[in-house]
């Protein structure tokens, strides 16, 4: 599909529109259920904040309740679930705090789940920590539509190709320095057949931006949809494919640190919160960083030695790797 040039589309226009079709789509959303039946996920960052913002501009925000869910941290520690209390507060609004485990019980059942349900292909990996426990709870609840600010706009510098494959998921073997020690040459050919290609004259924005937008949503989307769906019912405003393409009409200087949501959300977010709130969310190699995590990981290491499947010299590296770390962590 053709995307229009970069510089094609002004930043003032792009915000009138983006304003205009998140807020249409709020409406439809949030009047298509009864009151008390939609969440509406809350953290630190800037689009859930800012999606409530523009919720309450178009008077939509009584209909809602407020969620924040993730791993607790110290209590002297500014994260989402305290940024979130805070514009919560700041909006006369209640706040539910949903607290996911900081760390996993059966690593079998998570990983089995994670692996047959997802098929891997996602990095929301707290959502199998608890085996779906707090989906099921919004559903006994009585609550049938999440409206969230999920993924609206890819982020980050691009310095490099690799960067922004590791970014995107689409990481190459060759990308690995200790790839020339194992035997994956026929994995390698198999895998550049599906790699997007950066194309000619094509800056490294404009690259990372259309990998995002035709590969890397979809996957998500695809992966999450499918499992949260048999509960509760996820919309997002902001994945909106006609956003997406004028998005990519912008200049590239003005892509990137999400600019745009980011002059939508000083425009309208009055709750003097500061959006550098540290995470609440896991991700997966944290819950296998402890001596738990690192004897399930050699165990299941120790019966691959024999797979016809991955090199043995592949095998042998990561259990040498692991047991050091393992080491280096019984001396601290």
């Amino acid at each position: 599909m053709e995307l229009p040039l970069s510089g094609s589309t002004k930043m003032s226009d792009y915000l009138d529109l983006y304003e205009q079709q998140v807020t249409t789509s709020l409406d439809q959303i949030v009047n298509s259920y009864p009151k008390g039946q939609v969440l509406m996920p809350l953290s630190g960052g800037l689009d859930s904040r800012l999606l409530l913002a523009l919720s309450k501009k178009a008077n939509l925000d009584d209909k809602l309740t407020l969620v924040n869910w993730g791993v607790a941290n110290r209590e002297d520690v500014f994260d989402d679930k305290v940024a979130a209390q805070r514009v919560a507060d700041f909006y006369g609004k209640d706040l539910l705090d949903m607290s996911l485990p900081a760390h996993i019980d059966s690593y079998n059942q998570v990983l089995d789940s994670f692996v047959e349900a997802s098929e891997g292909r996602i990095d929301h990996f707290n959502a199998f920590t608890d085996g779906f426990k707090m989906w099921d709870k919004f559903f006994q609840n009585g609550y049938r539509m999440i409206v969230r600010g999920d993924i609206p706009f890819p982020a980050g510098f691009c310095l490099d190709e690799l960067q922004i494959r590791i970014m995107m998921g689409l990481e190459l073997f060759s990308d690995y320095s200790n790839i020339d020690s194992f035997n994956v040459k026929k994995y390698s050919e198999l895998q550049s057949e599906f790699l997007t290609k950066r194309l000619d004259g094509e800056s490294l924005t404009r690259w990372r931006d259309r990998t995002f937008t035709g590969i890397r949503v979809p996957i998500v989307l695809a992966a999450f949809s499918h499992q949260i769906s048999g509960f509760t019912e996820n919309r997002t405003p902001m994945l909106n494919w006609t956003l997406f393409k004028l998005y990519m009409g912008l200049p590239d200087k003005e892509k990137g640190d999400k600019l745009h949501i980011r002059k939508l959300w000083k425009k309208y977010d009055r709750s003097g919160t500061s959006s550098k709130a540290a995470g609440s969310l896991r991700s997966m190699d944290s819950y296998f960083n402890n001596k738990q995590g690192q004897k399930y990981l050699l165990k299941q290491l120790k019966s691959l030695e024999e797979s016809k499947y991955i090199s043995s010299d592949l095998v042998t590296s990561i259990q040498r790797l692991l047991s050091e770390q393992k080491s280096l962590s019984s001396n601290q």
